[in-house]
């Protein structure tokens, strides 16, 4: 597990380096839009440092009149998102909160990940990541003990389409105390339904993921139907924007399972920015 870019944080498991707190500040406090806090599971060190992360091109896109606090974090699920919006986020005060994050949280309960022998620890514990649990190795190998000797919190059973839309609803009820605007978007990726998956993306997913060609075409089907699942509970949820479909009938959008090439990034802030306009007009 490479943790480069990344340094330990004792609730999250990590954040990443170079920001304060794990955020990456967009912009000045005085911005006349109001500060807009981001979450989610997409962001590495490299996307932050080249300030082509998707929180980046919507500060773009909104011609820099807000402030944006990005805590979006590459392998973060909502229940890391749930943490740092209780324990940082609503001290921030943002006027809007965005959420872009699913992806990790059906792959680590579907087992896709590299680090096989973690896979039955990330099924039972949602809280928990495999950096987060590299990190853990490192800190208690200095004294003897093992990840087995970590306490991860209480087994949890729930599908993982369930447990993202209600770790996304515990954020939406404290944004509604707080008076906070809230949007989450379910993420795109190259198992999204609807999406046409090239030989060289399936090439690279393998090679991520350490599957076989066998091993990616079975767990596809599992992706889809937590998409499925995801997508018609979350109609009863006006906060919830299903982005799954995105990129529907495309192909060679993805660099990996779910980071976009460049040109498609912008797709995605633009669909953002849309989002963004309309809750702001329901809200007036």
């Amino acid at each position: 597990m490479d943790l480069t870019g990344f340094i330990y944080d004792y609730r999250l498991g990590y954040v990443r380096e170079n920001t304060q707190g794990g955020f990456d500040i967009l912009g000045d406090d005085a911005a006349h839009g109001g500060r807009i806090l981001t979450l989610g599971g997409y962001t590495t060190p490299k996307l932050a440092e080249e300030r082509s992360s998707w929180a980046s091109l919507l500060y773009e896109r909104l011609s820099r009149s807000v402030q944006i606090y990005n805590g979006c974090t590459d392998g973060f699920t909502s229940a890391q998102e749930l943490i740092m919006f209780i324990r940082d986020g609503i001290l921030l005060k943002p006027k809007i909160l965005l959420q872009l994050s699913g992806f990790h949280d059906f792959a680590y309960k579907l087992g896709l990940l590299r680090e096989r022998q973690h896979a039955q620890l990330l099924d039972k514990h949602p809280y928990t990541t495999p950096r987060q649990i590299a990190f853990y190795e490192k800190i208690t190998s200095k004294f003897g003990l093992g990840n087995d000797r970590v306490f991860y919190g209480e087994e949890d059973d729930t599908p993982a389409w369930e447990g993202w839309l209600s770790r996304v609803e515990s954020v939406n009820t404290l944004c509604l105390e707080f008076g906070i605007k809230h949007l989450a978007f379910l993420q795109p990726s190259a198992f999204s339904p609807g999406y046409l998956r090239t030989a060289t993306e399936d090439a690279a997913i393998c090679e991520s993921y350490d599957l076989t060609q066998n091993e990616l075409t079975d767990i596809a089907p599992r992706f889809h139907e937590q998409y499925a699942k995801t997508r018609e509970a979350a109609l009863s949820r006006d906060y919830v924007i299903d982005l799954s479909a995105l990129s529907d009938g495309d192909s060679g959008v993805y660099t990996d399972a779910y980071h976009l090439r460049g040109e498609h990034i912008n797709r995605l802030v633009d669909t953002i920015c849309k989002a963004l306009n309309v809750k702001a007009a329901k809200a007036v």
